[in-house]
């Protein structure tokens, strides 16, 4: 350490002993005495109070913000002599004692600029010490002259990057304000795409920008009590995300360290992008643990947190497959950290970040502050992960409007419909673009589409008329790109073909000064995208394809190939949503056409859709009628094309197809089928009609004009809120559900199915019994027709048998009067009428049977394991299950065939009969085996069913994940259905689909594995979740109804002939 007494030896005379640090003159004058030696007049030294250092890809201003006045406080100083760095002079309180640190942190400085300064100076007003920065270890200078800088000619020397990048660790270690310095750069060059006024059409304009109170609540809970590693917010687009994660980065710069990222810009993935943002810190080898160690040390040593804010998942141009993969290793390093990571995602595709396989909630998800709420007005039921951020309510729509009002000098006031359309933020950024600066009063009508028609109309305007057809080419080649490669943004010169002349050059830039499209550049490479995504949607569908005026059935086509693409199923969304309603015929066609798809579509995408927010006051009844209408029309398309069995247990053979009936104030509404009577789609009843329907008894007449069916709605349901298409399906869903119940298929075609209803009610029933029954008390059914089951070999007559169903049929009709309920009856008369009901059931069995054979065979013989032995154990079961496959795998395809032949193609031990089967049984004495069966669609078999007795967990079929695959990849299906997977077959990997069953009724095997196996599949294919679904314990009473019906049916038949 030398003292400015110390220097006097060096002919400085004049220097003051000491002096004060914080005037800019005194120190000028200190330093300018020592650099006399080097020949310097005093009057040509100049200090810079800011000055640029260059860390990575960033510049730093030092000292941003201070004034150059006399008084400059405690700080860095720059000293040139004309154009040439001198010196970097770090300026001490007085109280200071000089250190090594301080002069590593000039000498940073002073190697960081872009002319390098030979000299580093550190000064408390009374030491004074002087470095020379072009040596290779820390090294004072007493006599300027003896510099390297000196001695080289006073030529700058080169120093490498390795220098540099040591001098920026040492300054990152030291300087928590060069830090901060950093993170700002960082974060204004990453908000350079994104920020700007309100007449830029950027996506944040602060001064537009309004505060989510309750938001910003949950993120300083989140920031101040460390109570998750990640903050994340998803939302629709246009709610908001953006200007939150911009506006909240920019208010923590001050208090916190903060990088900004936009997912769009992150190449090749976000490590990448934090390493190449502290190019002097880290390698390219270095792994992603170093890196965090390396992040969290620096926030450590300057008692900061450190918050990493990543904007736009969805935008990710990486496969967010990997990119799920890289958050979740992230996240995974950064517990018990200082750094936090703050997310937001688009609602549609936040579940694949942080759901996995549709089920569960992966580490990423777990790791997520979720308070389960969603901000705003609306009522998502989205996601439960991070923060939902909705539309705006009432106090943040009027602060809003408030600020665009002055901002675009809007007229008027916003209310009635265009307010409720405005309460989605993007909405009203539309409303303020299209009206600004146009003294037009904001009507109080106005749709969501009106206003991107508006837009567009304003916006196209706004460029040159010559250039204005080219422009909306640009815009359609676009949006096109964006559908057909999945991109949210492409390369300019992809839209540059052949033709591309200097008038689209111009329609370019006039849309780049419209805001219609952005333009950002990453890696040397320009990329177009549009200014929000909505209008991506609107300009593919609407305008560049024109799906409005196109014949629904050809715009099915057109729906198919957009759903091939993340970006065109948002497109399909948007359509459907904003500008269909589930008034066309759109949807019903796509049903009729492509079911796979119809069904991805309605369980997939958000098709809630009011008729009050959508429609004008005078359009509703309207609105109602299109909905009723489409509803009648999707479900006749579901029922009759794909469930022709249902459509005829519900309306009967013969009728027009599917009507509704509503009531006049349209607060009821059930289904009906179409007569010859009353034809019409739509039907409004009066209300003693409607009043009868709903608290019957039902007249004939009524019921045969109207013919009412399925359930009865009242109030409120989903025709209102949902799109119609929604509505027929969940009243499918609700009668495939019932009918696998309650096994209510048509089974004439399936003599094993038949055989085991003979005999389940034959050998195990009845199970109740009366004094009464005399020689019959504890008989069986088949007991008391005379025979013993153990006694019957080959199977019983079919003639001989049906004549004894039907005396005792007779004789139970005999007990009970017809013209009393159930309820009447005495307990002695209630018991033979469900007798009589049992044995007419068997009757009608041996009805259908006849065709199929003489000889009603015995059924598959019960399991039993108590008398066999453990060496024989294995034989038995395999033998048992064996023979039970054989015949439920010919009654699934009888029954499907039967009644749903449009589907065959569509199910998989249907579509792949000759394909190798693997059956997998499960058993363990004293219980009943279980067993999952595999369908290998591209192995072919003569033999297809191979036998696994009890195999070994790793390769065992109840351990597979089963799958489905849906518009937005696969999801598991339940664990006890269907789906698809790959499994190792021979040591290779196959294709496979499992249905795996837990259990079944072993008294009518045939029965329940057959109902089970058809309907758990045809949910997979339906993609029905009804948590009450099940095919175990049917109730009887509408088995014992079809029966009935079955029976009128053929008596009708009998008179008529």
């Amino acid at each position: 350490m030398s003292s400015c007494q110390e220097l006097s030896c060096l002919s400085l005379k004049d220097i003051p002993q000491t002096f004060d640090p914080a005037s800019e003159e005194d120190v000028r004058y200190a330093v300018a005495c020592y650099f006399r030696e080097l020949g310097f007049d005093e009057d040509q030294l100049r200090f810079e109070t800011n000055f640029s250092i260059t860390l990575g890809h960033n510049a730093i201003i030092v000292n941003r913000g201070r004034s150059a006045t006399t008084s400059i406080g405690r700080s860095d100083l720059l000293l040139t002599y004309g154009d040439t760095n001198i010196a970097i002079v770090e300026t001490k309180a007085p109280d200071h004692t000089l250190v090594s640190k301080d002069a590593e942190q000039a000498i940073s400085y002073a190697r960081l600029l872009r002319q390098i300064a030979p000299f580093a100076i550190v000064t408390n007003g009374t030491d004074i010490e002087v470095y020379d920065v072009f040596a290779d270890q820390l090294k004072q200078l007493k006599d300027p002259e003896d510099s390297k800088w000196n001695q080289n000619g006073r030529s700058i020397l080169a120093i490498g990057d390795d220098v540099k990048y040591d001098a920026a660790r040492k300054l990152i270690g030291i300087s928590s304000s060069t830090v901060q310095k950093f993170c700002e750069s960082q974060v204004e060059t990453n908000l350079l795409d994104l920020k700007g006024d309100h007449k830029d059409s950027r996506l944040y304009v602060p001064q537009l920008y309004i505060s989510r109170a309750e938001l910003v609540h949950h993120f300083n809970r989140w920031l101040d009590n460390n109570i998750t590693t990640c903050f994340a917010i998803s939302g629709e687009s246009g709610t908001g995300k953006t200007n939150f994660m911009c506006a909240v980065a920019e208010s923590l710069i001050d208090t916190h360290f903060v990088l900004f990222y936009s997912a769009s810009r992150i190449f090749p993935n976000l490590s990448e992008k934090i390493r190449n943002d502290f190019i002097w810190e880290f390698h390219r080898d270095q792994h992603l643990s170093y890196i965090v160690d390396r992040l969290d040390d620096i926030a450590q040593t300057h008692n900061r947190k450190l918050i990493i804010f990543v904007d736009g998942l969805d935008e990710i141009p990486m496969e967010q497959r990997q990119f799920k993969a890289e958050l979740i290793d992230i996240v995974g390093k950064l517990k018990e950290r200082n750094i936090k990571l703050c997310l937001s995602c688009k609602s549609f595709d936040w579940q694949e970040f942080v759901i996995d396989n549709g089920q569960f909630v992966n580490y990423l998800g777990e790791n997520i502050y979720s308070p389960t709420r969603t901000i705003g007005s609306g009522n998502s039921e989205n996601q439960r992960i991070g923060i939902n951020l909705s539309n705006f309510d009432s106090d943040e729509i009027q602060l809003a409007f408030d600020k665009y009002k002055s901002a675009f000098a809007l007229t008027g006031e916003l209310e009635g419909e265009t307010r409720e359309e405005c309460r989605m933020p993007i909405m009203l950024r539309l409303l303020s673009e299209a009206y600004d600066h146009t003294n037009i009063d904001i009507p109080k009508t106005l749709k969501n589409r009106e206003l991107f028609d508006l837009y567009w109309e304003r916006r196209l305007s706004s460029i040159d008329s010559r250039h204005r057809a080219l422009a909306e080419i640009i815009l359609f080649r676009l949006a096109g790109a964006c559908v057909a490669g999945n991109l949210h943004q492409v390369a300019a010169d992809d839209l540059r073909t052949s033709e591309w002349t200097r008038g689209h050059e111009d329609a370019l830039q006039d849309l780049l000064r419209t805001g219609l499209i952005r333009l950002i550049v990453e890696n040397n490479e320009k990329k177009l995208l549009f200014g929000f995504e909505k209008l991506r949607s609107y300009v593919y569908t609407v305008r560049a394809n024109k799906w409005p005026t196109t014949d629904a059935i050809e715009l099915v086509d057109q729906v198919e190939i957009a759903c091939e693409s993340a970006i065109g199923i948002e497109a399909v969304e948007f359509y459907l949503t904003t500008v269909d309603h589930g008034q066309s015929e759109l949807l019903a066609r796509v049903a009729e056409l492509n079911l796979p798809l119809f069904l991805n579509i309605i369980s997939e995408l958000d098709l809630s859709d009011s008729i009050s927010q959508n429609n004008r006051e005078e359009d509703q009844s309207q609105a109602v009628v299109d909905r009723l209408l489409q509803f009648a029309f999707t479900a006749d398309v579901l029922f009759r094309k794909y469930f022709f069995a249902i459509f005829a247990r519900l309306f009967f053979n013969g009728q027009i197809g599917v009507g509704v009936l509503v009531s006049e104030d349209l607060s009821f509404l059930t289904m009906r089928a179409r007569t010859s009577q009353r034809p019409e789609p739509l039907v409004i009843g009066k209300p003693e009609i409607i009043g009868e329907i709903i608290r019957g008894p039902m007249s004939a007449n009524t019921y045969n004009e109207f013919w009412p069916v399925g359930t009865n709605y009242l109030g409120s349901n989903k025709i209102y809120t949902h799109v119609p298409q929604i509505f027929a399906y969940d009243n499918l869903a609700n009668e495939l559900r019932k009918t696998f119940k309650e096994r209510l298929l048509y089974e004439d075609t399936s003599p094993h199915i038949l055989v085991d209803r003979i005999w389940s009610v034959l050998r195990f029933k009845p199970i109740l019994w009366y004094e009464e029954d005399g020689e019959a008390v504890r008989k069986k059914y088949v007991q008391m027709l005379g025979y013993e089951i153990d006694d019957i070999v080959d199977g019983l007559p079919v003639s001989i048998l049906k004549r004894k169903v039907y005396d005792l049929l007779l004789d139970y009709k005999s007990k009970f009067p017809n013209n009393h309920h159930v309820s009447q009856m005495s307990d002695h008369e209630r018991t033979s009428f469900f007798r009589y009901r049992d044995i007419r059931c068997v009757y009608f069995a041996l009805d259908l049977y006849e065709r199929h054979g003489d000889v009603v065979p015995l059924p598959i013989k019960k399991f039993e394991w108590r008398n066999v032995p453990d060496s024989q154990l294995e034989t038995n079961v395999l033998a048992y299950i064996d023979a039970v496959f054989r015949q439920v795998i010919k009654s699934y395809r009888s029954l499907l065939e039967n009644n749903f032949p449009n589907l065959v193609d569509e199910m998989m031990l249907s579509r792949h009969r000759d394909s190798q089967i693997i059956v997998h049984v499960s058993y363990h004495r004293g219980g009943l085996p279980s067993f999952a069966l595999a369908v290998l669609p591209d192995i072919e078999s003569n033999d297809p069913i191979i036998m696994d007795y009890n195999p070994s967990s790793e390769d065992s079929l109840f351990n597979q994940k089963a799958t489905r695959k849906m518009l937005k990849g696969w999801r598991n299906t339940t664990s006890d259905g269907f789906g698809q997977t790959e499994i190792t077959w021979k040591g290779t990997k196959q294709r496979a689909f499992i249905y795996l069953v837990k259990s079944f009724d072993h008294r009518s095997p045939v029965i329940s594995l057959t109902y089970r196996m058809l309907g758990s599949e045809i949910r997979h294919l339906m993609n029905l979740s009804f948590p009450s679904w099940s095919y175990d314990s049917p109730e009887e009473e509408a088995y014992y109804l079809l029966v009935d019906r079955y029976f009128f049916l053929k008596n009708m038949r009998s008179q008529n002939n």
